[in-house]
């Protein structure tokens, strides 16, 4: 029998800062993540995010999602994460602000 590798996608992150701007933008990222039974969740890394945008401390309580459902809440959700007081735009520029001054 010839097996053949396949891809399977089981993560997306979704984020407002681009890659590589800076070491901590990973921290304002928010990840779509695939269960066992194919159904998906959202996640900052420590809590879950139902469809209607309230975060959850377990996965079960965050809910189960069609993967365009926790796509689109994550988008929707991804430029009110707030890290140490500051959402995406405001992180977006402080870095900018903080390269200018050299």
């Amino acid at each position: 029998m010839d097996l053949k590798p396949f891809t399977r996608p089981t993560r997306y992150t979704i984020s407002c800062l681009p890659a590589g701007i800076s070491p901590d933008a990973r921290l304002w990222d928010l990840h779509v993540e695939v269960d066992r039974d194919g159904y998906w969740s959202i996640t900052d890394g420590h809590r879950y995010l139902d469809i209607n945008g309230i975060w959850h401390d377990t996965r079960r309580e965050g809910g189960q999602h069609t993967l365009g459902e926790a796509i689109a809440t994550a988008e929707a959700a991804a430029p009110h994460v707030t890290i140490n007081g500051l959402t995406p735009a405001a992180a977006l520029a402080r870095i900018v602000e903080l390269e200018a001054a050299g």
